[in-house]
């Protein structure tokens, strides 16, 4: 499948590396969300990162915190969060006919086109990327299993501006169990980051013959 988007197109495969397999977002018959990060066929199941220390919403901000400064320079379509050394530039993807929800290269994230836009007064903005690249390289959202209760997370739209949001929770799904409601027009607004977690299992039913267990999920509330 092709990357969705107007930029430029992944980089090409380098020589000898296993192609990476895409995100794959499937609607459940009960409404909910099935999100696939798959892993490489070759070689034994590996695990990726999980939140040592996961926090609800209305969990007090540490207040001896310092956090990063806010940056100066964000392109247009970019996700930064400076505390955990995260900036990649953002695509945006929405349902094909089979229902899939496109990731671009590991080292960008997508923006699922629900009708929400950054800094919009409602709704939830999702966005999700790989934890790796299936070779163990970091993928865009590998650190997002470290954040902290009131960490900045900043987006940029296709203007440029920037918008500010505060992270509010950091979950483990059951990748079964990823709530359709973050994928609402309606609603208090919000941000939502998606990457995977946890051991990989077997799965038959994807081209890998492997998933990763669990999703980690930030929601963050704008400023």
């Amino acid at each position: 499948m092709a990357q969705t988007g107007t930029h430029a197109r992944p980089r090409g495969r380098r020589a000898g590396r296993l192609p990476l397999l895409l995100l794959l977002v499937t609607f459940l018959a009960v409404g909910g969300v099935l999100v696939y990060f798959a892993v490489s066929a070759a070689g034994k199941p590996i695990s990726a990162p999980v939140p040592e220390a996961p926090f609800d919403v209305g969990a007090p901000t540490d207040p001896g915190a310092s956090w990063a400064p806010a940056p100066t320079d964000l392109p247009p379509n970019t996700l930064a969060i400076p505390d955990l050394d995260v900036r990649a530039d953002i695509v945006t993807s929405g349902f094909g006919a089979n229902r899939g929800m496109i990731l671009p290269h590991p080292d960008k994230v997508s923006h699922f086109t629900n009708g929400v836009q950054f800094g919009s007064s409602e709704g939830t903005n999702l966005v999700a990327g790989h934890v790796d690249d299936g070779d163990r390289t970091h993928g865009a959202l590998w650190a997002l299993h470290q954040m902290k209760p009131g960490t900045p997370i900043y987006v940029s739209d296709d203007t440029g501006t920037m918008f500010t949001y505060h992270a509010a929770s950091l979950k483990l799904y059951e990748k079964v169990a990823l709530p359709a409601e973050f994928f609402s027009e309606t609603g208090a607004p919000r941000l939502v980051l998606v990457t995977c977690g946890g051991a990989t299992v077997p799965d038959p039913s994807l081209p890998s013959g492997f998933t990763y267990e669990q999703n980690v999920v930030v929601t963050a509330s704008p400023a």
